[in-house]
């Protein structure tokens, strides 16, 4: 086998590879804005929607820091961040929070965003932290079963609407 040709190969694997997570990620955008416009407030199903949005954010969240490629470690982290806000704002509406308590909740969230940029600037790193993101991330990958069983009921019925 020849070296050049060996690298070449390698290369052209690692652009599908970073083609195929920038698509997923964008394909999971798409489909997280539309299921949220969809799908009514209040039922079993809007919830777990929610939920598997919520958990596919978190998801992109953990795994952006193990990639490698600067454009698909972005496309994950934005997605990530997007489907996790997007959820948490249904959330927030579906729940009908008030103003005072989500402003409480901003607050505690800035401060503790705060509190975590001196040490995390210093390129601090705690193995408390790694292994929290790796029992999440685990967790996460344990409950996907479940979604995918919730998501192909959740599509069975998306399929009864328009048939």
């Amino acid at each position: 086998m020849h070296a050049e040709r060996a690298a070449r190969q390698y290369l052209l694997a690692r652009r599908r590879s970073e083609a195929g997570i920038v698509t997923a990620c964008a394909l999971a955008l798409l489909s997280s804005l539309y299921t949220l416009t969809t799908v009514g407030g209040g039922t079993v199903e809007a919830w777990c929607v929610q939920g598997g949005i919520l958990g596919v954010g978190c998801y992109l969240l953990l795994t952006s820091r193990k990639v490698r490629d600067g454009l698909s470690r972005g496309a994950a982290l934005i997605t990530g961040a997007l489907m996790t806000v997007l959820a948490a704002t249904t959330v927030i509406v579906t729940l009908q929070f008030s103003a005072l308590l989500i402003a409480l909740a901003l607050v505690v969230a800035g401060v503790i965003v705060g509190c975590l940029t001196v040490p995390l600037a210093g390129d601090w790193r705690s193995l408390g932290w790694s292994r929290t993101g790796d029992i999440i991330e685990a967790l996460l990958l344990a409950f996907s079963p479940a979604a995918l069983v919730y998501g192909s009921g959740i599509a069975g019925q998306i399929l009864e609407v328009f048939a």
